[in-house]
């Protein structure tokens, strides 16, 4: 069965849907990383997870859509004006949910940093020298570490 460019328009549509819940996930997922919520952690981890393996489903659909309509990009077209924009939507959109991986990241990495430092502490090792960095920039407090990559 040959789809239609209402099929086609509908697929955008669920896309872009699943796109606004992922924006939603992704600020849960930002305070509970803030409030060290673990249990919402891990139910904002299984939705985002389900949520992505839709959002493919639904690519893969709008990719058959694009080949089986023969889309060329004729700007006098408004199904293929209405894809362009669609798709630069969806690029941001990536742009957007790689920066609010990287904040999420960063508040994980401090997280990481921190609970580190307190088991240092506890267990009695020295803590207060000043933290190397290895060629990666992660913290590197082995006894060999360079003094050279101090920052």
């Amino acid at each position: 069965m040959a789809m239609t460019r209402s099929e086609l328009i509908g697929i955008y549509e669920t896309e872009f849907a699943f796109i606004d819940q992922l924006e939603e996930l992704l600020n849960q997922e930002r305070q509970a990383l803030q409030s060290r919520d673990a249990d919402a952690i891990t139910d904002i981890t299984a939705r985002k997870q389900s949520l992505l393996e839709h959002l493919e489903a639904v690519d893969v659909q709008r990719r058959k859509g694009l080949e089986a309509l023969q889309i060329n990009g004729d700007p006098e077209d408004s199904l293929d004006a209405f894809i362009k924009s669609r798709d630069e939507s969806l690029k941001e959109s990536l742009r957007n949910f790689q920066h609010e991986n990287r904040i999420n990241m960063g508040i994980l990495e401090l997280g990481r940093i921190f609970t580190a430092d307190i088991l240092s502490i506890l267990r009695g090792q020295p803590h207060g020298h000043s933290p190397t960095y290895d060629p990666r920039g992660n913290r590197d407090n082995s006894p060999g570490a360079k003094s050279i990559t101090k920052v």
